[in-house]
Formats: structure tokens, C-alpha cells, sequence
């Protein structure tokens, strides 16, 4: 706890200055890298890093409650800094297992290097063709949406290795964000989140080391190893807009607060139980994710995409109130409601989007594999 004390005071203290920049890195969409200069300083990159290679040694829960707390003050930089923090984590619970993720994070802790995913959008099957070379692979491939991708130094992705002949195999690696045939497309120009350098990443014919690979599984099946990165990635990217949300209803209870109307007072009170919700809802998911507890399984993954909706829902239900008791003046460009507005619509895409996620629960309720496989018609 005092290692996390400390760090979330390096945020009360870097926040404000944050918070100034938000406004205009909105406008420009561009990526804050002075946020990320300045959270590298304060070694924030590391603080999920075990204390024995050089990090805070913080758990999932204490790495939501930075990232959540940074959101409070600009959340593009706290989502990117969610998409590292994730990794880290994954990769420390990995360590504990007696994984060797060792070398990687003790990258993280002795450089504040940041990691950088395309998980997202490869999702299950992920994306882009590889083939086997003489020490490696070559991969050619366009991912969306690596965000902090300005900032990275190391790229974990994956591509798709098509032999032996008809059983397609995902192969994960991990390899300098400079490896020669690895460039952005710097086409991220969203609605919301726009300072948190959510590019696409190019891959033309890049190698990659038989030793930079860290995973190689089925492509049409539900690995695992997914039922870690579920339980351990969706919540710290959630807790970003748990963030968003809390800010937004201080803001509106703050507008509310000399009101003597029963209707202004009843309203806020729907909202602050909408967000209460939320809260709840992350809490549950991190429960998971308890340092000694046990190994996450397919009903601890299929649990934290229940709850993720759900979350999901809560978020932009509590925007939506917020702005609605605000009134006009939060639809305007100079409103900060505004842009929190906006920024909490991204939660819906993270993985899985709802329809997505019924259709994996129902499907673990029935028994079935979570992923159909192809040629099983309706099954």
C-alpha cells in the first residue's frame, strides 16, 4: 500500500498539468508525450513490475486504481497508459507461475520501456500472414488501434502462421517497436480518447526471432491462455472509464450544488447510482484478479465480460445523465462534459463488444466452445 500511496500521489501531483494539456491535445488529436515523459520520470510505467526485478510490485487492482485516478485529470493519457499497464500485469502473473517473462519486465523496470498491444482488434483470430524463415518468421500485416503507439518500445502482436496445411496457428511475439518493416499509419482521429495515439501499426515482411516468439496456439479455438489476459486486461482498461465517469459526476454534482429543486436533487441522485453501479461492477471484476487466489479459468473470463458489459452500459448511462442534468451548456466545445462525453463512448469497442460477449456467454452456458469453430454450421 505504500508503494501505491506514493505513486498516486505523483499523479495528484503531475494531474493539473495534465489536465491543461487535455483541452488542446482534444483539438489536435495529437499524442501526449509529454504526459508520458513526465508518468516515465515518476517510474509509473513500472509499478506493476514484481519488486524483485525492479518494479512497485503493484496488483491488477492498485495498477485500475492509478489508471482510474489518472482519468480524472486526462483519460486519453490514462488509456494509454491502461493498454501498458495490462501487459505488465499479464506478464507479472505469468512470472509468479514460473513463466519467463522475467527479461521482459525487468525491460520495463530498467528503462520505463512501454509495451504497446494490437491484442484488441486481433482478438481470437487475430490478423496479417506469416511464414517460416531461416532463425524466425517474416510477418506482414496492418493492425488497428495500438494505442500509445507514439510512445512505444516494444510491440506485442501477433499474426497468423497458415501451416501445417489447414490448421491455422496464432503466433505471438514481442520485438522492438523499431524493428526494421514496423511504421505507423498515424490514422488515429477518433471521436473520443484522441490524445492516446491509438494508430494502426504497419508490418512489412518484419522479423521475428524464434526467441521474440511468446505464444503459439490454435487460431479457430479458445486458448487458456486468454482467460489471463481477460481477467487481467479488461478491468484495468475499464477502471479508465470508471474514471471518466466519477469525473464527470463530480463536475455535475458541483453544477447541482446550489439548486433547491427536489427534480435537480432526484436526478442526481439517479446518476450517482448509476455510477455507484459501476464502481461495483470493476470492484467484482479486479476480485479476480486477488494476489493468491486462483488461476483464472474460462468461468472467471466468461464472468469479467458479463461484468464488463454491464460496466460498459453503466459508463455511458452516467455521461448521458450528466449531461442531460447539466443541460445545454455541456454540448458545448468548451464544456469539459463534452469531451468526457465523448471519450466514455470508446468503452463499448473494447473486447468484447456486447453482442459479442452474449453470444460467448450463452454459448459457455450451453457447454459449447466459446468460439465456434468453422464448418459447425449453427453450433
Amino acid at each position: 500500500m505504500a508503494e501505491l500511496a506514493e505513486l498516486l500521489r505523483a499523479i495528484d501531483a503531475l494531474g493539473p498539468r495534465f489536465a491543461e494539456r487535455a483541452a488542446e491535445a482534444d483539438r489536435s488529436g495529437a499524442f501526449a508525450t509529454a504526459n508520458c515523459a513526465e508518468l516515465k520520470a515518476r517510474r509509473i510505467y513500472s509499478a506493476g513490475v514484481p519488486v524483485e526485478l525492479g518494479g512497485a510490485g503493484l496488483p491488477p487492482a492498485e495498477l485500475g486504481e492509478l489508471t482510474r485516478t489518472l482519468a480524472h485529470h486526462c483519460p486519453a493519457t490514462a488509456l494509454a497508459l491502461a493498454m501498458h499497464q495490462h501487459l505488465v500485469a499479464t506478464a507479472a502473473w505469468r512470472h509468479r507461475l514460473g513463466q519467463p517473462t522475467a527479461p521482459l519486465l525487468g525491460q520495463v523496470a530498467q528503462g520505463q520501456r512501454v509495451l504497446v498491444t494490437t491484442g484488441a482488434g486481433d482478438w481470437v483470430q487475430s490478423s496479417g500472414s506469416m511464414r517460416r524463415v531461416e532463425g524466425g518468421y517474416r510477418v506482414t500485416a496492418k493492425k488497428r488501434f495500438a494505442s500509445g503507439l507514439p510512445a512505444a518500445d516494444l510491440l506485442l502482436s501477433s499474426a497468423v502462421l497458415d501451416e501445417p496445411a489447414g490448421a491455422p496457428t496464432v503466433v505471438h511475439f514481442a520485438i522492438p517497436a523499431d524493428t526494421p518493416g514496423v511504421s505507423s499509419a498515424a490514422d488515429w482521429d477518433g471521436l473520443g480518447m484522441r490524445a492516446s495515439g491509438s494508430d494502426g501499426v504497419q508490418l512489412d515482411e518484419v522479423m521475428v526471432a524464434d526467441t521474440q516468439v511468446t505464444l503459439q496456439r490454435p487460431r479457430d479455438a479458445w486458448h487458456p491462455s486468454l482467460n489471463l489476459m481477460v481477467t487481467v486486461a479488461v478491468p484495468i482498461i475499464s477502471s479508465v472509464y470508471v474514471g471518466v465517469a466519477e469525473r464527470a459526476s463530480e463536475l455535475t454534482r458541483l453544477a447541482c450544488a446550489a439548486s433547491t429543486d427536489p427534480l435537480v436533487h432526484a436526478r442526481l441522485g439517479e446518476l450517482l447510482t448509476t455510477l455507484f453501479t459501476a464502481q461495483a461492477l470493476l470492484k467484482q471484476m479486479f476480485a479476480a484478479t486477488a494476489p493468491g487466489g486462483p488461476a483464472p479459468d474460462l468461468a472467471t473470463a466468461d464472468a469479467t465480460l458479463k461484468a464488463k458489459s454491464a460496466l460498459s452500459r453503466a459508463v455511458r448511462t452516467c455521461l448521458d445523465q450528466a449531461v442531460a442534468l447539466t443541460g445545454g451548456a455541456a454540448v458545448l466545445k468548451t464544456h469539459l462534459l463534452e469531451r468526457l462525453w465523448r471519450d466514455a463512448q470508446s468503452v463499448q469497442f473494447h473486447p468484447l463488444a456486447e453482442a459479442q460477449q452474449q453470444l460467448f456467454s450463452g454459448r459457455v452456458a450451453l457447454g459449447l466452445p466459446p468460439m465456434r469453430p468453422p464448418g459447425q454450421g449453427s453450433r
